[in-house]
């Protein structure tokens, strides 16, 4: 994290994720939040396997309000097509112009491609 805003906004998408418990495996459970001025404009979290993940509930729940907005994810986005579309592709299309990601996913599957993705669309990405 960089600041003092970016760790109270990963709490509050660590709080979103735990909604998810016990409904999420074999997937983890996943938070996100998304920002913009300093207020905060969707949450979502990962309610089922097979279902939409948190970012995609944030981001429609957000509309065209994530252009240019901060996007707080405990897990890196999904860079590959599953039983759902990559999240990467969807928060890169949508306006979004920061993602902050809690950790790295060791899904081999996955495994910084997200993260990866996201710098080459030329959105800011700071993990950790």
């Amino acid at each position: 994290m960089t600041s003092s805003n970016d760790s109270y906004y990963m709490k509050l998408a660590l709080r979103e994720a735990r909604k998810g418990v016990g409904r999420t495996s074999p997937n983890p459970c996943v938070g996100a939040v998304i920002v913009k001025n300093n207020e905060i404009i969707a949450k979502g979290y990962h309610k089922k396997a097979g279902t939409p993940h948190a970012e995609i509930h944030a981001l429609q729940k957000a509309g065209s309000n994530a252009m240019n907005a901060t996007l707080y994810v405990t897990l890196e986005p999904c860079n590959h097509v599953g039983r759902t579309p990559p999240c990467s592709h969807a928060i890169a299309g949508s306006g979004i112009s920061k993602v902050v990601i809690g950790m790295l996913d060791p899904n081999p599957l996955v495994d910084g491609s997200g993260a990866q993705y996201l710098r080459k669309k030329g959105i800011t990405v700071v993990s950790g």
